[in-house]
């Protein structure tokens, strides 16, 4: 028979025992109760946001590239920055809305905006010859609707371009879409409208990127005015999608020659009676181009006219100083589409072996 005392000593060690049990349990407890919870919240947070991936990436990778060192030595280096890679040739005053979406004055541009049967077609040669300069023809106006590519997300409601933060819920939910970033699409567009010859596309080593990174790119165009926006409205777009541009723009003062040529070129005719532009409207056009130039700027555009540069190639000369070529000159005008659409088959544009543009 034990003693009270031994019995007391049992007694203490079970009970003892079972405040053990009970901790533990409590700290599973709590453990599964604060798995839980956290799982929960986990949930919540990804309904809140769709778009936010749940797993964490490292934003600025660290690796060997010039970029990567250049990124890890600028400790003022931000993702949102104004920087200019032209700032000292092509584009001195362009306002560049950089951000991880798009950097719109990374790529050079140049563009011939005319009225019709004013030699544009020549001018697109003519410029064409110069290095470092790949110019392609007519594109419908594809201007106009990549503008109205823009448009369609500021006119109708909700605004998404205006939205200045990201809007996670709701049926227009997206993340904030940074100011300028539509630039790239439209570069994007126009680039895919003139790429490299095929026989470079076909080639296996080809690599688009470094073949066009030292390229001037851009086109001419006969119908800019014809879209349904103003000559200050068509340049507030040139500027804001793509500011790193240099601009022709040409017309012809003389609208009865302009007129004539019409009527000469195209069958505008029913039944004898002209249906092409009136004179009254080809002076409207050129309201429209010089209105347009005057909104660019003297930095950023040129405006030539038909009448006086097809009698003196040195106005053409000092448009191309004025777009930073050296050693460059032409020694006659071309002459495309004569009596319609005849090729110049027979003037020399050889610029000269020094010709060279020092801002590759």
């Amino acid at each position: 028979m034990s003693s009270p005392a031994s019995r007391i000593s049992e007694q203490d060690r079970q009970q003892s025992n079972v405040q053990s049990y009970i901790f533990l349990l409590c700290v599973v407890a709590f453990s599964v109760i604060s798995y839980i919870f956290n799982s929960i919240q986990g949930m919540e947070g990804t309904a809140a946001n769709p778009f936010t991936s749940g797993t964490k990436t490292n934003l600025r990778p660290k690796g060997s590239s010039k970029l990567d060192k250049f990124l890890s030595s600028d400790n003022s280096w931000e993702p949102f920055n104004s920087t200019n890679p032209h700032a000292n040739s092509w584009c001195p005053k362009a306002t560049c809305l950089n951000s991880p979406l798009c950097r719109p004055c990374e790529r050079r541009h140049f563009f011939i905006f005319s009225t019709a049967r004013s030699g544009s077609t020549t001018l697109l040669r003519m410029f064409n010859a110069l290095p470092n300069m790949r110019l392609a023809g007519e594109n419908h106006n594809e201007m106009w609707y990549l503008s109205e590519m823009t448009n369609n997300l500021v006119r109708n409601r909700p605004k998404i371009l205006k939205h200045k933060e990201d809007k996670p819920t709701g049926p227009f939910a997206h993340n904030y879409i940074p100011d300028g970033s539509m630039a790239c699409v439209a570069q994007n567009a126009l680039h895919n409208l003139n790429p490299p010859p095929m026989a470079i596309q076909q080639n296996k080593d080809f690599n688009m990127e470094e073949y066009d990174r030292n390229l001037i790119l851009g086109f001419k165009g006969v119908r800019l005015h014809h879209g349904n926006w103003t000559g200050q409205e068509a340049a507030d777009y040139i500027k804001s999608h793509f500011p790193c541009s240099r601009v022709v723009i040409n017309y012809q003062t003389n609208v009865t020659h302009q007129y004539e040529s019409f009527k000469r070129t195209f069958n505008h005719t029913d039944g004898g009676v002209y249906l092409g532009p009136s004179k009254e409207e080809l002076r409207a056009n050129n309201d429209w181009q010089r209105e347009f130039w005057n909104n660019l700027g003297s930095e950023m555009a040129w405006l030539i006219d038909m009448d006086k540069w097809t009698q003196d190639v040195g106005i053409l000369n000092k448009v191309v100083n004025w777009l930073g070529y050296e050693n460059c000159a032409f020694k006659a005008i071309a002459h495309e589409n004569d009596k319609g659409y005849a090729p110049d088959t027979k003037t020399d544009l050889d610029l000269g072996e020094n010709c060279l543009y020092r801002y590759i």
